[in-house]
């Protein structure tokens, strides 16, 4: 239900009942009010034959802009991706591929942003350097960021709410949520013996099943140890988050509604 949520918020469709208001307006009465809304789905969008600078000259035509040449250049290099604007868009990483997506989004410079999922399929760094952009137009912009991950939310979000099977079953800010979340247990596939790597790191791992188990406080920590991995030459194959968090606090969250 969430991405419907989402439809009907950017303005895509139309709610069977309720409003959706912006500055006290109803944006399915006043149209000129959806300039303010950008979204990002959680299927970008882009056409995979044209390159990324086609992409969103056609995307500024649908927005009915002009002269978008210098701003799509701003955007792309605020974001990253300036070298690969003219490279097709079937040609990019999938980390590469989402920024080009937020630029899309980004280029009638709305005010409020619905992100669905905006870094699923990303791997740990190119996770952490999205979030790292999420949090720099969340000085400026009101975003409402869709996910799955537990972690990411704890990191980006100043107030959350949690759905389940349809259900609000918490609601209010962050700190209220901490509590219920637990450490994140994660395992690593890799060539050698990280041990001595993570000891000195302040970490214990022990290996189960092939993969070599460690625990932290915060997403942000893995990205860390895989950095130190790698700058020690332990080539890192497989990153797995190991049970799901999201599904305690589930649980927890249930027992108290």
């Amino acid at each position: 239900g969430k991405t419907t949520l989402f439809r009907v918020c950017s303005g895509a469709l139309k709610p069977y009942k309720g409003e959706v208001l912006i500055n006290g307006v109803n944006i399915y009465k006043d149209v000129k009010i959806k300039g303010l809304i950008g979204y990002l789905p959680h299927k970008d969008g882009l056409i995979s034959e044209l390159t990324v600078r086609e992409n969103l000259i056609f995307y500024a035509k649908v927005y009915n802009l002009t002269d978008v040449t210098t701003r799509v250049v701003k955007l792309a290099k605020e974001l990253g991706i300036e070298n690969l604007l003219d490279s097709p868009v079937s040609s990019l990483s999938h980390g590469q591929r989402r920024r080009a997506a937020l630029i899309r989004v980004l280029l009638h410079d709305p005010q409020y942003l619905l992100l669905d999922e905006p870094s699923d399929g990303l791997d740990p760094l190119s996770a952490k350097n999205f979030r790292s952009l999420i949090k720099e137009l969340g000085k400026d912009k009101v975003i409402i960021y869709s996910t799955h991950n537990l972690y990411e939310a704890l990191e980006l979000a100043e107030n959350v709410v949690v759905i389940n099977r349809g259900r609000v079953v918490f609601k209010g800010p962050l700190e209220d949520l901490r509590h219920f979340v637990g450490r994140i247990k994660f395992g690593l596939k890799v060539r050698g013996n990280p041990v001595s790597i993570l000891r000195s790191m302040g970490y214990e791992a022990y290996q189960d099943g092939g993969l070599w188990v460690v625990e932290v406080k915060s997403e942000e920590e893995i990205g860390d140890i895989i950095k130190e991995l790698t700058r020690n030459n332990v080539t890192v194959f497989e990153v797995k988050e190991i049970g799901n968090p999201l599904e305690d606090v589930l649980g927890q969250l249930g027992d108290k509604s």
